[in-house]
């Protein structure tokens, strides 16, 4: 049952739903769920909240463990473990006053002029180096990918144009005879790669196709006409 969970899960028991969205959108996950009504959080500060319900769920983990599997009557663990969490509600109440009791100058910045490679910081300077590189590499990368979209493109036009240049009884034996074994001389197929016979449909649907093949085949010799004249 419960004393099986971790302390972790037992600090944001009742906030599943928030803490799976929280997950599938890649956000910050809950700090709490149940344990916020506690009265050990709701008298903690604001920011103090997550790190008392982090601090009472660890405690709240060991007492359910000693309830469920231990021997004891009296509930000593349970009143130790409040006054630790009590203490330790103190502890981060001063530690946040004397905080918020210093004061921290601003740290002098020196305005970006280009070509100016030293700070008063005393530090090494900005390498505009490693900016080049990466501009390099940038620039590499779309370099290949441009060349690569070129190469698809005219192994596209190449295979459109030998396409269209094929007779229409010629194209199922260019293009389709790792799909069917044996060809008519209309160029329609006969029997597949095994050596069955193609449906009734296969062939009306190879007949259309040469139907419309020969459309473009003959612009193309229409072109190559013209082109000659």
């Amino acid at each position: 049952g419960l004393s099986k969970h971790p302390a972790s899960t037992v600090q944001i028991l009742g906030a599943e739903k928030a803490l799976f969205r929280a997950l599938k959108t890649k956000k910050q996950t809950p700090k709490y769920g149940l344990i916020y009504h506690a009265s050990l959080v709701g008298q903690a500060a604001p920011k103090l909240k997550g790190k008392v319900s982090r601090v009472l769920a660890a405690k709240l983990a060991l007492c359910i463990r000693v309830d469920a599997l231990g021997d004891q009557t009296e509930p000593t663990v349970a009143v130790d473990s409040k006054r630790y969490v009590e203490k330790r509600i103190e502890q981060l109440g001063d530690e946040t006053s004397k905080g918020a009791g210093r004061s921290f100058a601003k740290p002098q910045t020196q305005k970006y002029t280009p070509g100016k490679t030293s700070f008063k910081s005393g530090g090494n300077g900005y390498d505009a180096s490693a900016d080049s590189v990466k501009v390099k590499k940038e620039e590499e990368k779309k370099r290949k990918e441009k060349e690569e979209n070129a190469r698809k493109l005219a192994e596209q036009k190449a295979k459109k144009e030998l396409e269209a240049r094929t007779p229409p009884e010629q194209y199922y034996k260019t293009f389709k005879s790792d799909e069917f074994a044996e060809i008519d001389a209309e160029g329609l197929p006969v029997t597949d790669k095994e050596g069955k016979p193609v449906s009734k449909a296969t062939k009306e649907k190879a007949k259309k196709f040469l139907v419309k093949h020969k459309e473009t085949y003959d612009k193309w010799v229409a072109s190559q006409a013209n082109g000659a004249q």
